[in-house]
């Protein structure tokens, strides 16, 4: 049996190649799911391992109690942009969500006479938890030979449920366009008439929302050598993002020439 207390923070960010081929060639195009995302909470971990099989076998289970501090989203569905000798146009369809508790965002009214989020004038003082969830992880080892161990885990299967009233939304479809500027005769420089617009959001009705974590699959294999003093191992690890799923292979070499020390 053991007991955990974890504080952890999980941000991912999505900018597709498309986006990066516009800033280098100059391209037009159609760019999509752009986005970025970040959460923050706290787990309480209580944690069971127990042997089979004449102790070939380890099975392991952590039950998890989450407690929501602080998320947010920003995407842009759509984010075209097009381009001549004439001006540069930018069509815009995105979102934005944020809950915690504590939280402070200021509007101000654009050039439309919209109500809009002030982007740079948002402040956070967590008070209490902006949501509540549950997970759990599952795990096991075996031994195939006395020297060749293999393991496979599943973690972060649950979900975090946020409140709605700590929670803030908003949408953002916008047409901008840049048409350059003139230079007066006395060489002056002018200011370019050009505002991201599309980062200025209307304020939505905020809602309640049920978000799962980013699960992982770990598998892997070791082999020991030496006397059990070093092991020679192999990690696949999947992990499940907001918008893909992304793998890694590591081969590592772990030497642990006394029981208390690797």
């Amino acid at each position: 049996w053991s007991f955990d207390l974890n504080a952890r923070v999980t941000t991912d960010a999505t900018l597709p190649y498309s986006l990066f081929d516009f800033l280098k060639r100059g391209n037009s195009g159609d760019i999509s799911d752009i986005g970025i995302t970040a959460d923050s909470y706290l787990e309480a971990g209580f944690n069971y391992s127990f042997p089979l099989l004449d102790d070939k076998l380890y099975i392991g289970v952590r039950a998890k109690f989450l407690m929501g501090v602080a998320r947010a989203r920003m995407y842009f569905t759509q984010f075209n942009v097009s381009h001549n000798e004439e001006r540069w146009l930018i069509n815009a369809a995105g979102g934005l969500d944020i809950t915690a508790a504590g939280l402070d965002v200021k509007t101000e009214l654009n050039d439309h006479g919209e109500e809009v989020y002030k982007m740079d004038d948002i402040s956070l003082k967590p008070t209490s938890p902006a949501g509540y969830g549950f997970a759990v992880d599952f795990g096991a080892t075996y031994d195939i030979l006395p020297n060749l161990q293999a393991s496979l885990a599943v973690n972060d299967l649950g979900f975090i449920s946020w409140s709605k009233k700590n929670s803030i939304s908003g949408t953002s479809t916008q047409e901008t366009e840049f048409t350059g500027v003139t230079v007066p005769d006395d060489g002056t420089e002018p200011a370019p008439d050009f505002d991201f617009e599309m980062l200025k959001f209307n304020p939505t009705d905020g809602k309640s929302a049920s978000k799962m974590l980013r699960a992982s699959i770990n598998a892997g294999l070791e082999y020991e050598v030496w006397r059990h003093k070093v092991g020679i191992g192999l990690l696949y690890t999947a992990r499940f993002w907001e918008y893909k799923t992304l793998h890694n292979i590591t081969g590592s070499v772990n030497f642990h020439p006394v029981r208390w020390f690797t």
